[in-house]
């Protein structure tokens, strides 16, 4: 299963949950991808240029901050291995404000 989820989509726009191995492969996905884009648009540059799983996983946190118990619940309870790996990983990271990652985007954008 983990490998299946080497070849789903460039690295840059997996969402976290495929980052992740999660075996839920929803709209949301595709959605997240899309989200990518549309930042890498704007700004020019991808958005989470990670160098491989744990850089992605990084990248992504230092963004949107440290996720919360219900942003993790896609991970199943059975893996609870991997939703500590998160919070002890990446402990307490803010989140940033879209005008910080965007300084030159309008409201229009």
């Amino acid at each position: 299963d983990f490998l299946r989820t080497e070849y789903i989509g460039t690295r840059w726009y997996r969402a976290p949950e495929v980052v992740l191995t999660s075996m839920e492969y929803t709209a949301a996905v595709d959605i997240w991808s899309a989200g990518c884009i549309l930042g890498e648009l704007i700004s020019r540059v991808p958005m989470f240029r990670g160098k491989d799983f744990l850089d992605q996983i990084h990248r992504i946190c230092e963004i949107l901050g440290t996720p919360t118990d219900a942003e993790l619940s896609f991970i199943p309870p059975t893996n609870e291995a991997a939703r500590n790996f998160i919070k002890t990983r990446f402990p307490n990271l803010q989140r940033k404000s879209w005008t910080t990652i965007f300084p030159s985007a309008t409201p229009e954008q």
